[in-house]
């Protein structure tokens, strides 16, 4: 296991999806609820489409936790846009997946009707 309490960081090299830099999540205030993740990548979703992404970030934690990812409100009200899942959930043991090493992948679908 890893020595670490909380936190985010970017995925190894070999496992990165993108060819850009990456921003580690932040809170946008002292008081936010949560951390903003941002895309690494420019997307457009057409009306009644989906668009799948890597964020090229892994997330460490303790054990029991979990991380939640839920759209920002002004996503879904401004933009019509939600997470296709509605509620993602990473666990605490995807940090050292071997498969992506922890890459979180995001999908976003745009509700606006045609």
């Amino acid at each position: 296991m890893y020595n670490k309490t909380r936190g985010f960081e970017e995925v190894c090299r070999n496992q990165k999806k993108n060819d850009v830099e990456v921003k580690i999540p932040l809170k946008s205030t002292i008081n936010s609820a949560g951390y903003d993740f941002i895309t690494p990548v420019d997307i457009d979703i057409p009306p009644q489409s989906k668009v799948s992404f890597y964020t090229d970030i892994k997330a460490y934690m303790q054990p029991g936790e979990t991380l939640l990812l839920f759209p920002r409100s002004s996503t879904g009200i401004k933009h019509d846009l939600e997470l296709a899942n509605t509620i993602a959930v990473g666990d605490c043991d995807f940090y050292e997946n071997v498969e992506n090493d922890g890459n979180y992948k995001v999908v976003l679908w745009n509700r606006r009707p045609n």
